[in-house]
C-alpha cells in the first residue's frame, strides 16, 4: 500500500506492507509564501511536484513490490481554485491564512451560535468558507473562472484519477458542512454565493475514488489503473494509525497541535470551545482541540535565532538549551498565539507573547517557555474536553515534536497523563496507507489495521512524575491567570 501525506511543510510518501510494516518513506519539502494582512499561500503545482517526487523516490526502495492501492492524508481547510482540467488558477490559501478576518466577523455577526450548532465550529478566518467569501469579493475573476474549489487531498486525488471527491473529515473542516445532514450546507454556501456543484462530492474514507490515470502514472511511476482510495484530513489519519480509542486522546505535535478524542455521538460544546466533527468512518465522532501554532512556534524561535546568529540551528540544540532551564522556565511564560488564539479561547486578534522576562532571563528559559507554552495550551484543551465527558487514561503523541524527549516529559507532567509515543512518527503517512489497505480489503477492519501497525510501532510510555505534576499545576494556574490579564482571555 502507498500512503501520501501532504502536510503544511512537505509531501511524504510511504510504502506499507500488508503485515503493517513501513517499508520505506521519503519526504520532499516545499515552501509557503507569507504576506501582509495574514497572507499565507502555497503553490499547488509545488504540492504535485513534491508528491510525485516523493512517490518516485519511495518506489525506488521497493522495485519488485506491486502497489495494490493508494490513499492520501493532507492538511485541511486550505483551498485551491481549479479549472475544468483540475489545474490551479491561483495559489492556495492555506489554513494559516487569516486575510478573511472581516468575512469571518460577518459570519459571526450573522449568528455564531447557530453556525456552531450546524457545523460544530465557530466562525474563524482560518476556515475555508470565509476564504471563499474573500475570493468572491476581492478576486471576482478567479472566483468566477474556478470550476471547483478543492482541498489539498481532493487536489491530489483529482490529479491522480481525474475524479473530484473529498471525505467527511476534510469537508467538515471547511465551515460549509452540516453535521446533521453529513453534507454540504446550502444555507452556509449562500454566504459565498456558491452552490455545492463547485465543491467535490463527499465520500467516506477508504471508499474507491478511481484509479491512477495515464498522466499520473507517467509522473509518479505508479502502475496505470492502480486503485486510489479516498483519504482524510491528516490529523484524523494520524489518529487512526496511533490507535485512537474511547479512553485515549491522540496529540499531534506538528505545525499545529491537534488533540483528538473519539465520542459515541456528535458532542457540541455549549461554550463553543472545542470543535466537533465526524471521524473517518460512519458512526464515529470526534472532539478536536487545536493549538494553531505549536511546532510553528518552535520553528519561529529557530528562525529568529538563526537570523541573530547567522548559523544554521537544529531543534536538538534548542531543546537541549531548554533542558537547562527548570520547570516553569524561571517565571518566563510563552503564549503561542502567533496566528491568533485557537481552541479553547478563539481570539483571532490575539498575538503571541513572552511574559515574565527579567534581566536574568536566558535563552534556555525562553526555549523552555516555548515548549511549556504549547503543553499548557494542550492542557487547556483537555480541560475543556473533560468537561464534555472525555476521560482519557493516556495521550498518544506523534508528529515531529514527539521526537523530543523533553517535550514529551513536559507534556506528561503538564497534563498529568501518561504519554505513549512511537518509534515511527510519520503517523499520517501510516494512516493514509492504512486507508488504502482497508479499501483494498487487505485489512478487514480499522482495529485489525491498528493491530498490524502496532506490531512494528515500537510503543514507549512516559509516566508523569508526581512532583513535576504538582509543580506544573501551580505553573498552569499562574499561566492562565496571566493569559487572561495580558492577552485578554483565558
Amino acid at each position: 500500500m502507498l500512503g501520501i501525506d501532504l502536510s503544511t511543510t512537505s509531501a511524504k510518501a510511504g510504502v506499507l506492507a500488508a503485515d503493517g510494516r513501513l517499508v520505506a518513506v521519503e519526504i520532499i519539502d516545499y515552501e509557503s509564501r507569507y504576506g501582509p494582512g495574514g497572507i499565507v499561500e502555497q503553490d499547488a503545482f509545488a504540492w504535485w511536484d513534491a508528491a510525485t517526487r516523493a512517490v518516485r523516490a519511495v518506489l525506488a526502495h521497493v522495485p519488485d513490490a506491486a502497489v495494490e492501492g493508494v490513499s492520501i492524508s493532507s492538511q485541511g481547510i486550505t483551498v485551491v481554485p481549479v479549472g475544468d482540467d483540475n489545474q490551479p488558477i491561483r495559489a492556495a490559501l492555506t489554513w494559516l491564512d487569516l486575510r478573511a478576518t472581516a468575512e469571518a466577523g460577518a459570519l459571526a455577526a450573522a449568528g455564531a451560535a447557530a453556525i456552531f450548532r450546524l457545523t460544530g465550529r465557530r466562525p474563524s478566518a482560518a476556515y475555508t468558507l470565509p476564504k471563499l467569501m474573500w475570493l468572491r469579493l476581492h478576486e471576482p475573476d478567479v472566483f468566477t473562472r474556478a470550476r471547483a474549489f478543492l482541498l489539498p487531498m481532493d487536489f491530489l486525488l483529482a490529479r491522480l484519477t481525474g475524479v473530484r471527491t473529498t471525505d467527511h473529515t476534510m469537508a467538515s473542516g471547511t465551515l460549509c458542512y452540516d453535521l446533521t445532514a453529513l453534507g454540504w450546507s446550502p444555507a452556509l454556501l449562500q454566504h459565498a454565493a456558491l452552490d455545492a456543484t463547485r465543491l467535490p462530492p463527499i465520500q467516506w474514507a477508504a471508499s474507491l475514488a478511481g484509479s491512477v490515470n495515464r498522466d499520473a502514472s507517467r509522473a509518479t511511476g505508479l502502475r496505470e489503473g492502480t486503485p486510489v482510495f479516498v483519504g482524510g484530513q491528516d490529523q484524523k489519519c494520524a489518529a487512526l494509525a496511533a490507535g485512537l480509542e474511547s479512553d485515549v486522546v491522540t496529540v499531534s505535535l506538528g505545525t499545529a497541535a491537534a488533540m483528538t478524542a473519539l465520542t459515541r455521538q456528535a458532542t457540541l460544546d455549549p461554550a463553543m470551545r472545542v470543535p466537533a466533527c465526524p471521524y473517518l468512518f460512519p458512526g464515529g465522532w470526534l472532539l478536536e482541540g487545536v493549538v494553531g501554532t505549536a511546532g510553528a512556534s518552535l520553528a519561529w524561535l529557530r528562525r529568529i535565532l538563526e537570523g541573530a546568529g547567522g548559523l544554521p540551528l537544529d531543534y536538538e540544540v534548542i531543546t537541549s538549551r531548554a533542558a537547562q532551564s527548570p520547570i516553569g522556565a524561571r517565571g518566563v511564560r510563552f503564549y503561542p498565539h502567533l496566528s491568533g488564539a485557537t481552541a479553547p479561547s478563539w481570539h483571532a486578534d490575539a498575538r503571541g507573547a513572552f511574559c515574565g522576562l527579567e534581566l536574568s532571563t536566558t535563552l534556555d528559559d525562553c526555549a523552555r517557555a516555548v515548549l511549556e507554552g504549547v503543553a499548557l495550551q494542550v492542557r487547556a484543551n483537555l480541560d475543556a474536553m473533560t468537561e464534555l465527558g472525555v476521560r482519557p487514561s493516556s495521550l498518544r503523541v506523534f508528529g515531529g515534536g514527539a521526537r523530543s524527549s523533553l517535550w514529551r516529559e513536559i507534556l506528561a507532567a503538564a497534563t498529568g497523563l501518561p504519554i505513549i509515543h512511537f518509534d515511527l512518527v510519520e503517523a499520517a503517512v501510516l494512516g493514509a496507507a492504512a486507508l488504502a489497505a482497508l479499501g483494498a480489503g487487505l485489512w478487514t477492519s480499522p482495529s485489525a489495521g491498528v493491530a498490524a501497525l502496532r506490531r512494528w510501532g515500537g510503543e514507549h510510555r512516559v509516566q508523569p512524575a508526581a512532583a513535576a505534576v504538582e509543580a506544573y499545576d501551580r505553573v498552569y494556574a499562574e499561566y492562565r491567570a496571566t493569559e487572561a490579564r495580558v492577552i485578554g482571555h483565558a
